[in-house]
């Protein structure tokens, strides 16, 4: 499918994004894992192994974005000509979860097997023609840390510390620094994506070294709160996949407004306070939607597939691999903390903003000119596509008309439909068939496809 060209300069309960965490409270060996104190405590350093994908340069480590912080990279070259190739940063959601999680179980160059004691090429891998970096952040989460208990307590505090990042990553690889970028994430990282973004436009303004930023990826993301928690309604009521009777639609139906009003209020005021008061409100609004697909027994991130309490979104495998003594040392990776998949106390810090909505972050995005790309697997509950679908067409910004007018079309990959797109200029929205709230995992070829045009300036 076409779209509009123009030519743009490079550049207690539990509430809907804590269930990615309370996940893991149900699972064996899968929060968390201990280090080997065999690992040496010395100063953070970067290294090359061969780990993963031995047929392209890799560097992993950490870079210091001050004296005491710490933050934990992996990087891996293109498969195909990597000195042209464009440089992608991936960014896990949560807030608060490891992107080794989407190194390993979705879109890196290997996936692990066996419990975690070995390692499988995956031949759908996104550094299949793009560089890329997988980096845990925000500082505490995965093997990223902090010397002097520093926290994360924004999205846009986040961002700037991953903008120190990136400068220093180009300064140590400068082979790098010309490169095309483009910043990827997935569900509550969607609001990390769009803050970096915004904050490299804004300093690509300052005459600080430029990021030549070219495009955005959100997969599943939240990003208006209010739009999109009454399309859990919605969804229920009309999908695909799973029948919701009546009698719990109409549940949902009911306890939207207390949840809707909250949230208004903290919008207008953007008082913490009111915001954390939204939160709690609409914990339990969420949590008792979900309840249907708990005891339904299915999951919420993929209404396709049995609620499996080991391998729900998260495998166990990888945290096996990532924690063995001589993996930590291949990697460069410290033992000053604990590995989590997802860190609790990111989560909490960040909690406040859940009801907020990143709206503005977006159409600054796009009245910049950065193309931005917004997909979902279309069996996704807790972060479906309707909602993203009605969070984008409410984005604010010049073609806002023509994106609402642009028909949704199939998509095809090798002959055979792999979802839907609607695009206008330089906005398009992709569903991607029989995927969950992990596409790249779910449907890798797809994904790849979707990835490959999308980065290479093609019709998707």
């Amino acid at each position: 499918m076409k779209c509009f060209k123009r030519l743009f300069e490079p550049f207690k309960v539990i509430s809907i994004i804590p269930l990615f965490i309370y996940t893991l409270f149900l699972t064996t060996n899968v929060f968390g894992a201990p280090l080997s104190r065999s690992q040496s405590s010395s100063s953070p350093s970067i290294v090359s192994s061969n780990l993963c994908d031995d047929s392209v340069k890799q560097y992993s480590g950490y870079i210091d974005i001050s004296p005491s912080s710490h933050m934990f990279f992996w990087f891996f070259e293109a498969r195909n000509n990597p000195e042209t190739a464009p440089l992608t940063l991936w960014l896990t959601g949560g807030p608060g979860c490891s992107s080794l999680n989407g190194l390993f179980v979705e879109l890196g160059p290997c996936k692990t097997q066996n419990n975690g004691t070995s390692t499988v090429t995956n031949v759908d891998s996104w550094n299949d023609v793009s560089n890329i970096i997988f980096l845990d952040e925000p500082i505490g989460v995965g093997f990223s840390y902090s010397d002097d208990g520093y926290n994360v307590t924004s999205s846009e505090q986040a961002a700037g510390d991953m903008y120190t990042f990136l400068h220093l990553f180009f300064k140590k690889f400068p082979q790098y620094s010309n490169l095309n970028f483009h910043i990827f994430g997935e569900s509550y990282g969607g609001r990390f994506v769009t803050s970096l973004a915004k904050y490299i436009i804004e300093m690509n303004e300052t005459g600080k070294k430029k990021i030549n930023l070219e495009s955005i990826g959100i997969g599943n993301s939240l990003i208006n709160s209010l739009i999109q928690w009454k399309s859990l309604e919605t969804f229920a009521a009309n999908n695909s996949y799973v029948t919701v009777n009546d009698t719990i639609i109409n549940q949902m139906h009911n306890a939207w407004p207390e949840c809707e009003q909250a949230t208004i209020k903290c919008n207008q005021r953007e008082v913490v306070a009111d915001c954390q008061n939204a939160q709690t409100v609409c914990d339990g609004t969420t949590t008792s939607y979900a309840a249907y697909f708990f005891n339904a027994g299915l999951s919420i991130y993929d209404v396709r597939k049995p609620l499996d309490t080991v391998n729900d979104v998260l495998s166990p495998d990888y945290v096996n691999y990532i924690t063995k003594p001589d993996v930590l040392q291949a990697i460069g990776a410290s033992d000053k903390q604990k590995y989590l998949v997802c860190s609790v106390k990111a989560l909490m810090n960040l909690a406040y903003e859940e009801p907020l909505d990143f709206s503005y972050t977006l159409e600054f995005l796009l009245q910049n000119g950065v193309k931005t790309l917004i997909y979902h697997g279309d069996a996704d509950w807790i972060c479906n596509w309707k909602g993203g679908l009605d969070m984008a067409l409410n984005l604010d910004w010049e073609y806002k008309s023509e994106f609402s007018s642009a028909p949704m079309k199939e998509w095809y990959v090798d002959g055979t439909s792999a979802g839907q797109i609607k695009c206008a200029d330089i906005l398009t929205f992709v569903t991607i068939y029989n995927a969950g709230h992990e596409s790249p995992s779910d449907q890798p070829k797809s994904a790849l496809n979707m990835f490959t045009k999308w980065i290479s300036n093609q019709n998707i």
